[in-house]
């Protein structure tokens, strides 16, 4: 039988019983100190950790390149970007699975999205994506043709009381002739980054060569 290297108390949430984590080689596993039942075609939830003080930034990202034509809006999705450090508010070894977010309106949870994430070890970054945002829309057209230049552009509007951080990621390898707003090249990737006003857009025009 082999034994655990460490282990440590953690609160489970909205009880006070204590679920103990424990390190076991590369793995962690966490035990329930009280009988756990499931009836025939049942589910019960067990919490494992409470982190209230947990801090994470949120953005709106969409996927593209130059070439792409959305005419019809689409959903940005949301992202929850966070750093798994204990001046964050974690700092502790998180599971893979399933994210669900919640929010709070008149004093009752209702479901913001949901998504899904890896194993995170202590100090790593974590970024968990929430697809399908209603309030956050990006279309993208293409407008006039000059010889093997084209020009394209996008829009992101925002229907939130509160401004937002955007993002849009262009596939290209090609570097743009000419844009309307700076571009940040990382990643093998074009970036554009905005803040988009409370009910209000953005909109971003890029002027490119069309590949052979």
């Amino acid at each position: 039988m082999m034994s655990a290297e460490r282990s440590e108390d953690i609160v489970v949430t909205g009880t006070s019983i204590m679920a103990q984590r424990e390190t076991l080689g590369d793995l962690k596993l966490y035990r329930i100190p009280i009988p756990v039942t499931v009836a025939a075609r049942s589910q019960k939830q067990v919490a494992l950790l409470e982190q209230p003080s947990a801090r994470f930034a949120t953005l709106y990202r969409w996927r593209s390149s130059f070439a792409n034509e959305q005419v019809e809006p689409v959903d940005a999705a949301r992202i929850l970007k966070m750093e798994n450090r204990t001046d964050q508010g974690l700092g502790l070894p998180l599971p893979a699975g399933s994210f669900t977010l919640f929010g709070e309106r008149d004093g009752r949870p209702f479901l913001l999205g949901e998504g899904s994430m890896t194993d995170r070890a202590v100090g790593e970054k974590v970024e968990v994506v929430l697809e399908g945002n209603p309030g956050v829309k990006v279309a993208q057209r293409q407008l006039r043709k000059e010889g093997d230049e084209r020009e394209a552009e996008l829009i992101v509007t925002n229907d939130d009381t509160k401004p937002l951080r955007f993002e849009v990621r262009f596939a290209d390898e090609r570097k743009p002739l000419r844009t309307s707003e700076p571009l940040a090249r990382r990643d093998g990737a074009y970036w554009w980054t905005a803040a988009v006003p409370a009910n209000g857009a953005r909109t971003l025009r890029i002027r490119y060569r069309e590949q052979d």
